[in-house]
């Protein structure tokens, strides 16, 4: 998007389009205002910003392998996409988070990177699904064992949230607005802050010294935004639903249905919560 918002999905225009449902046509994210002309096909929803994570991790490995021409190759597309990884936390952090809470609001399951967790049931349980044409779901075709596979009455939840992201074009405004599911992810906000700060170590390595100093205010208030989620009962940071001032949302990080996540949750939560929670074992 023109925004600066990554897409969740890049459609390969040589795969049928009747091989995954919703298609790029179904999603319609040229509607947005803020698509850019000739843009690929893509989903009107994005995912955890594991970019910056993946650069710096790429820059290190290449100080390592790499010499020479091919070091300064790597440098000179690294510092080339910096940029971008900036406008796309510069997204996050303000169109997803009007509120200034450090928080990333998700207006789908499908965008927190654990997309049919049981995290969202409480919140996907308020959504009032109205008049749907019928679909054809593929992934109950792929999948053979129907019951490793949400519901349909899950499934028309979800297309009734794209459903409505569509009616709204994608405006984020119109979406905070009317939109039926508006979520604090604390899993996303998190990989938001360690984003940040590998966005900042990455920029120093770089000599990328004309980095927006920004990112140190939202890695700040990324860290406050989490701790605030802390609940001392539970001994997690749980999500918070905006529609329902509810700062429970479903099945917590770390409760017995969320064990294989939760392993790899408060590792990030713990290091994104750093110095702003001190003596809280998350």
């Amino acid at each position: 998007m023109g925004d600066g918002q990554g897409p969740q999905i890049v459609f390969d225009e040589r795969v049928p389009d009747d091989s995954y449902f919703p298609d790029w046509a179904y999603w319609d994210s040229a509607i947005s205002p803020d698509a850019p002309a000739g843009a690929p096909h893509t989903s009107g929803l994005c995912q955890p910003p594991v970019h910056a994570l993946a650069l710096l991790r790429i820059w290190q490995l290449a100080q390592r392998s790499c010499e020479g021409g091919r070091l300064s190759e790597v440098r000179d597309r690294a510092r080339a996409l910096l940029p971008r990884v900036l406008a796309w936390h510069r997204y996050l952090a303000t169109a997803r988070d009007p509120e200034g809470s450090g928080l990333v609001t998700i207006y789908h399951p499908w965008e927190s990177g654990a997309d049919n967790s049981p995290r969202w049931d409480r919140a996907l349980a308020n959504v009032e699904v109205g008049k749907l044409a019928s679909f054809r779901r593929r992934d109950t075709e792929h999948v053979r064992d129907a019951s490793q596979r949400p519901t349909d009455r899950d499934y028309e939840r979800y297309i009734w949230l794209v459903k409505v992201l569509k009616a709204c074009r994608y405006d984020e405004a119109d979406i905070h607005r009317r939109h039926p599911f508006l979520v604090k992810d604390v899993f996303f906000s998190a990989i938001l802050v360690c984003a940040n700060v590998a966005l900042l170590e990455l920029a120093e390595a770089l000599g990328a010294d004309d980095l927006s100093p920004a990112v140190g205010e939202w890695v700040a208030a990324g860290r406050r935004g989490v701790a605030g989620q802390w609940d001392d009962e539970l001994g997690l940071c749980v999500d918070y639903d905006v529609l329902a001032a509810n700062p429970f949302t479903g099945e917590p990080l770390g409760s017995p249905r969320q064990s294989w996540t939760a392993a790899v949750t408060l590792d990030w939560l713990s290091f994104a919560v750093g110095a702003a929670a001190p003596g809280k074992p998350v």
